[in-house]
């Protein structure tokens, strides 16, 4: 054994406390941004939406989101995030199995989900309806078949044709 000499003292571990406070800023930093990134999408939607605030309702049936934040992360990161939000909100069966997803595969489903929403309606193929050659209105001359509104036309026009005779 060693006899010990001053100066030879352990010294206690001392962690790194800028690495630590470097760590717990990006921390902070991030949860911001996300935050910032989830109130834009909540925004948008309400704005787009009128019903968007069930759709957040309805997704609050499925449980605590904040365990499931690259949920969130993925929806925030697409062009039409609000749209896919507010659909899953409305179809908890489809945002169940989304979330039942793991990560790599829920952001692939999303991403499907976005563009298959973003794409618009099929136009029909039908040809354009086609314009009518009269200029409208019922031309019924039978006065038990008019109603009060024509039948008071239909007379005044009369009388109006007789005086100018």
């Amino acid at each position: 054994m060693r006899t010990r000499q001053p100066g030879d003292e352990t010294k206690p571990e001392v962690t790194d406390v800028e690495a630590l406070a470097a760590r717990k800023a990006q921390e902070l930093f991030e949860q911001k941004s996300f935050n910032e990134a989830c109130n834009t999408t909540y925004q948008k939607g309400k704005d787009s939406f009128q019903d968007f605030d069930e759709a957040v309702k309805g997704h609050n049936m499925l449980g605590d989101l904040g365990q499931r934040r690259e949920y969130l992360e993925a929806i925030n990161s697409l062009p039409n995030g609000p749209q896919v939000y507010h659909h899953l909100g409305k179809h908890l069966d489809d945002a169940a199995h989304i979330l039942s997803l793991p990560p790599v595969k829920m952001a692939l489903e999303l991403s499907k989900l976005g563009d298959k929403l973003s794409k618009p309606a099929p136009v029909s193929k039908a040809p354009a309806p086609i314009k009518p050659l009269g200029g409208g209105g019922s031309h019924e001359t039978d006065p038990s078949k008019m109603s009060m509104d024509e039948w008071i036309r239909y007379r005044d026009k009369q009388v109006d044709e007789a005086r100018n005779r």
